[in-house]
């Protein structure tokens, strides 16, 4: 079973970190991508498992329109809880960038592909994106920075 640590929450958002499966982004000499089993200090470059579950049902409201825009509603989003994402860390950078994997409903079921991340870099989490950003930004979500300091010193966060 996974085990997920609350980094952050709102009055329009929670989000929590896997904190078993944090892993290197980038393969060592060998080929192999490196985990928290290893004992080893974490690379520059790692990505984690973050699930975002959005409190404001305006926002879930317009999440539920787009999809349907889009052509991918299906009944099950009728019960639309919460979004899993990877996010990708580039330490050295002070970036970070976010790939939507699934949607799940009330009872953990899979609802499929998500889309939280839209088009043309709009997301319905307020200040995720798709593409490399900076951690360290006024525009950046507060789970970011959360979830960078949980993995790093707090100063290590570049301008």
């Amino acid at each position: 079973m996974w085990n997920w640590k609350m980094i952050y929450e709102d009055n329009d958002y929670v989000c929590y970190l896997d904190i078993e499966n944090i892993t290197d982004s980038k393969a060592d000499e060998d080929g192999l991508y490196s985990s928290f089993e290893c004992y080893r200090s974490i690379s520059d470059r790692v990505v984690v498992w973050a699930m975002f579950f959005i409190k404001n049902r305006e926002i879930v409201d317009k999440y539920k329109e787009y999809l349907k825009l889009k052509g991918s509603l299906t009944e099950g989003y009728r019960d639309y809880n919460n979004s899993l994402c990877l996010i990708e860390f580039d330490a050295e950078k002070g970036l970070y960038r976010a790939i939507p994997a699934l949607d799940y409903n009330s009872q953990g079921r899979e609802l499929g592909t998500s889309k939280i991340i839209a088009d043309k870099g709009k997301s319905f989490i307020k200040g995720l994106k798709g593409d490399w950003s900076p951690v360290k930004s006024r525009g950046t979500n507060k789970a970011i920075p959360g979830i960078f300091k949980f993995l790093y010193k707090p100063d290590s966060i570049t301008s």
